[in-house]
């Protein structure tokens, strides 16, 4: 990290608490309100874990017709969990992971910032509701 960088951590500690508080609130949102939709699977959650929630990825069937309808709707996505293991500094691809290719093919995360308003993270669901 530089010092740049540190500069901007260190201003932001004091309102760490609420920008993490509100992430989880918008994850809570989300995990309510897609869980019975068809065609997507949320990620687990494990009672023992805390999430930073800086992320919110889902696995949707049809990966490619979901993002275009979600761009369609003015709601942008993102394909953050490449594999690395294809990268030849790791060995090269692994076939050992059966979970790791359907992970790959059908993960995507939905926006997820603590300025996002209760507006705007209704918009995101309604544009997923409204299917792909």
């Amino acid at each position: 990290m530089n010092d740049l960088a540190a500069a901007v951590g260190l201003g932001n500690l004091q309102d760490f608490p609420n920008i993490k508080a509100r992430l989880a609130e918008i994850a809570a949102t989300y995990r309510t309100k897609l869980a019975p939709i068809d065609g997507i699977r949320l990620l687990r959650k494990e009672s023992d874990r805390v999430s930073g929630d800086w992320l919110f990825t889902i696995r949707v069937q049809r990966r490619e017709d979901f993002i275009r309808a979600l761009t369609g709707r003015g709601v942008p996505t993102s394909v953050v969990h490449l594999r690395i293991d294809k990268n030849s500094i790791f060995g090269g691809l692994c076939i050992d992971l059966p979970g790791q290719a359907v992970f790959n093919e059908e993960q995507v995360s939905l926006p997820i910032n603590y300025g996002l308003s209760d507006a705007e993270i209704e918009q995101v669901i309604d544009a997923v509701k409204s299917g792909w």
